[in-house]
């Protein structure tokens, strides 16, 4: 019954194979397949109104969000600036977390959204962050828990390998398909 209802909300014969999921154009799939189900698309604008109350402690906030993939974040943040690794036609800027091509203290908010398990050198994009953050800025980072619900669906159900005792470096880091 718990997998039926599983694949009634989240299974879509539109999703992109495995194989092409890497592949910008994926991303043009999956947007469409979140704005049809009501509850990937209340999942995202959850996450994306946790920006809102930051906002208010900068005069004009400089928002970056890495990872944008298949979010619809600039619905809500019209300024936000959008950036992947790879090209997409509605991303502002594209460019590797562990170098990010900004001033230093130039940032009021970084926000990624199921992206920092992709990132290869944590520790170069988290120097980064430290680099072009204004003074009390912030990073913002919503990512999958390591506990009982998640490892279930993370190990049934997600495209991505699952391994709960990995630790915080990757030996391969993927855009989509491996992390």
């Amino acid at each position: 019954m718990l997998l039926k209802l599983f694949k009634y909300f989240f299974h879509n014969k539109d999703f992109p194979d495995l194989e092409n999921l890497d592949l910008p154009e994926a991303n043009k799939k999956i947007l469409k397949i979140i704005n049809k189900n009501y509850i990937l698309k209340k999942y995202y604008y959850d996450c994306y109104k946790i920006i809102k109350p930051i906002t208010k402690e900068f005069i004009e906030p400089t928002i970056l969000e890495i990872g944008s993939g298949s979010g619809f974040i600039k619905d809500l943040y019209p300024n936000i600036i959008l950036s992947e690794v790879v090209y997409m036609d509605w991303v502002d800027i594209v460019f590797d977390a562990r170098l990010i091509p900004f001033k230093d203290n130039s940032i009021s908010i970084i926000y990624l959204l199921n992206v920092f398990h992709h990132i290869q050198n944590i520790e170069s994009f988290l120097n980064e962050c430290d680099r072009v953050l204004k003074k009390n800025g912030y990073v913002l980072m919503i990512e999958p828990a390591n506990t009982f619900i998640p490892r279930f669906i993370l190990k049934n159900f997600h495209h991505e390998d699952f391994d709960e005792k990995a630790d915080w470096f990757l030996s391969k880091g993927g855009r989509l398909t491996d992390a």
